[in-house]
């Protein structure tokens, strides 16, 4: 083989490998997947558990998230001190695998001002076996005790709430955002979202309440309730049998 072919062929294996390189480079790059709800270099699964970014600069991605995944903690109004009580999963349980799961997962109310406590476990219903009975989400009231959430403040002639920072942060990031797009289910918590907050003319006035709100968490006192978590008197419900 002479020396001027040689040359010739390494420069053709030069290019291909180059082509190839690129070719490999562009496969790696985030491609939207309507299935499985691709945002950034992961991928967000309706039901396990994936932690991911929703936003990138100032286009929000919702991935579907159910209002059930901000159920890991739930600030409330303590029934025994009036102060900031939470809400969480009952210590000792097996590592949450599903965000199904917490529609049924054993809670415990703890209070960090008087040392209240109580627990919570799914009921279950009399017939078809004694199957588990989810809890009903939305609205400013804990889905597991009934409390009245810490996070709730009037906005816009209506009522804004939370049940914590996280879900703060993603109200936050979805009203502020100048273009919104859904790569997951339309019955997320987002696409439930009352229209009123999605208003552009709202949007200054929903960011003020969500500072707010953010700021009510570092005021967990009594005499720091919010005016909005009292509750009518039309609004209370007895004490569900199964807490202790």
């Amino acid at each position: 083989m002479g020396w001027p072919l040689l040359m010739k062929l390494l420069k053709v294996r030069a290019i291909l490998g180059e082509e190839l390189t690129s070719d490999k480079n562009r496969s790696r790059q985030p491609r939207p997947n309507l299935q499985t709800g691709w945002t950034g270099h992961r991928r967000v699964h309706h039901d396990r558990v994936v932690v991911t970014n929703d936003v990138r600069g100032e286009r929000f991605f919702d991935p579907g998230r159910s209002l059930i995944a901000y159920t890991d903690l739930v600030y409330v109004v303590c029934p025994a001190c009036g102060g900031q009580a939470a809400v969480v999963p009952r210590p000792g349980l097996p590592a949450l695998r599903y965000y199904s799961e917490l529609w049924f997962r054993p809670r415990r109310l703890v209070c960090s001002q008087c040392g209240a406590n109580r627990d919570w476990v799914t009921p279950q219903t009399q017939s078809s076996g004694g199957a588990l009975i989810g809890v009903a989400l939305g609205g400013p009231k804990d889905p597991f005790f009934g409390r009245p959430l810490w996070l709730q403040t009037p906005c816009c002639g209506q009522l804004l709430w939370a049940y914590n920072a996280s879900h703060l942060d993603v109200l936050q990031s979805y009203v502020a955002a100048d273009v919104r797009e859904r790569v997951g289910a339309a019955s997320s918590m987002l696409g439930r979202l009352p229209a009123w907050i999605k208003k552009a003319n709202h949007r200054t006035e929903v960011l003020r309440s969500i500072d707010r709100l953010r700021g009510q968490i570092r005021r967990p006192a009594a005499d720091d309730r919010p005016a909005a978590s009292y509750e009518r008197p039309e609004e209370r419900v007895p004490r569900p049998s199964h807490e202790s």
